[in-house]
């Protein structure tokens, strides 16, 4: 028996050396603290040694060994605890919860990584996601085709994957790879997620009442708004809409106002929910920042699509047949306005674009005194009844294109507004 106590000890105190180095246990200075077996009623001394024999039977000296020379990145080590006849278990984690594999993830030793991905057991787990985290590209490519990996445990079916014992402390189960690529903007690693077939599913709308919806707010409405939360700061993401969507503007223009309803709807998640909506007009506004010429913005502006109103269809008929009129469409900016984008609109490209239309017919308007431009308005009001007249008979004259200009439209709308009261004054 007192061999048996003398060896316990001794183990003890080579398992308190280890989790002190681990960061694990505090160091202690004196002997006089070294840890003693369990004996009932000797209070917190003696609950933290049985603590500490406890955790000491997890591990044995090859598998401790191993862990170390994974944190140290010490490969020669590795290779000899990994040969037969006895090797030893690849996927066996420290005390918080750490595999080799994520220890050299977490290194950046790609070396070690693909050593250890060589392994016929190997688990990859939420080593991917470290993986991501981290940014190295050549160790997420490795992984991801590790045979283990399938396109489906890349997107949907990754919480399927991960046993209840080995979720990962930073990240939820339903942080797939792909939804943490898109997360962190990772191009060129959420490119490649893309290229395995990995996807990312729009949340099902909020009264939606299908039976997975409503089994899984059933079972944690917590982690159901979470989920949503989650998915939608990937799709709102500038690296996945510039990777997946034809139209990147139009689809921020959308997804901006989905989720400005949804925070309307959600009160309790408004702020995140917000949060989204100015990342999805931020990144329209950076789109429109990377013209650089007014033939860019144009183009821009005038991209049509099929949720562009239809009211001017007449205006916008006869512009057909004049090039001067095109730049008059701008669905875009209209678009911009039904979806209340007020930074798209107000972006200095677009506000001088719209300057440029409107005095287009008046060149250096802008550049003239007040007096003058007094002198030339006063000119235009008693004008105008004769070049409508000249107008009705000669719509694709000089004097027509000058009279279809945006500020002679104000104009003559200006002075019909001021004449109608005026003659009723008179009356």
């Amino acid at each position: 028996m007192a061999d048996g106590r003398g060896d316990g000890a001794v183990r003890r105190r080579e398992y308190a050396k280890i989790a002190t180095e681990m960061h694990i246990i505090p160091q202690r200075t004196t002997a006089a603290q070294e840890p003693e077996a369990y004996t009932p009623g000797r209070g917190e001394g003696s609950l933290r040694g049985q603590r500490e024999f406890s955790l000491m039977g997890r591990y044995t000296p090859k598998e401790r060994m191993f862990l170390e020379a994974a944190e140290k990145g010490d490969k020669a080590t590795l290779m000899r605890c990994l040969q037969p006849p006895t090797p030893v278990n690849v996927n066996v984690t420290n005390m918080v919860g750490r595999s080799a594999l994520t220890m050299a993830v977490d290194n950046e030793n790609i070396e070690i990584v693909e050593l250890l991905l060589g392994q016929p057991d190997i688990k990859i787990g939420n080593a991917l996601l470290y993986a991501i985290r981290e940014g190295v590209y050549r160790i997420v490519e490795m992984m991801v085709n590790h045979p283990s990996i399938t396109p489906n445990m890349l997107g949907e079916e990754w919480c399927n994957t991960i046993d209840p014992g080995e979720e990962c402390f930073d990240y939820s189960p339903d942080i797939s790879p792909v939804i943490l690529a898109a997360q962190l903007n990772q191009f060129e690693i959420l490119q490649l997620l893309l290229s395995q077939g990995a996807n990312i599913s729009t949340p099902h709308n909020l009264t939606c009442e299908c039976d997975g919806c409503t089994e899984r707010i059933k079972a944690d409405s917590l982690r159901y708004s979470l989920h949503r939360i989650s998915t939608y700061r990937a799709l709102a993401s500038p690296a996945w809409i510039s990777l997946t969507s034809t139209d990147p503007i139009l689809t921020a223009f959308r997804l901006s106002w989905e989720l400005f309803n949804l925070a309307q709807l959600e009160n309790e998640f408004k702020d995140p929910y917000m949060e989204l909506v100015e990342e999805c007009r931020t990144y329209a506004v950076q789109l429109l920042d990377q013209c650089r010429s007014s033939e860019e913005v144009i183009a821009v502006l005038n991209q049509a699509c099929e949720d562009d109103d239809s009211d001017d269809e007449e205006e916008e008929e006869g512009a057909k047949d004049d090039e001067d009129e095109e730049k008059l469409s701008l669905n875009r900016l209209k678009l911009a306005l039904k979806y209340e984008q007020k930074q798209f609109v107000s972006h200095p490209h677009c506000q001088q674009l719209l300057t440029s239309i409107w005095y287009e017919s008046l060149p250096g308007w802008r550049k003239r005194n007040i007096f003058t431009k007094v002198f030339i308005l006063m000119s235009l009001i008693s004008l105008l009844p004769f070049m409508a007249f000249y107008y009705i008979l000669h719509p694709r004259s000089t004097v027509g294109r000058f009279m279809r200009n945006p500020f002679m439209k104000f104009l003559s709308r200006i002075r019909r507004f001021i004449r109608s009261p005026i003659i009723k004054f008179l009356r």
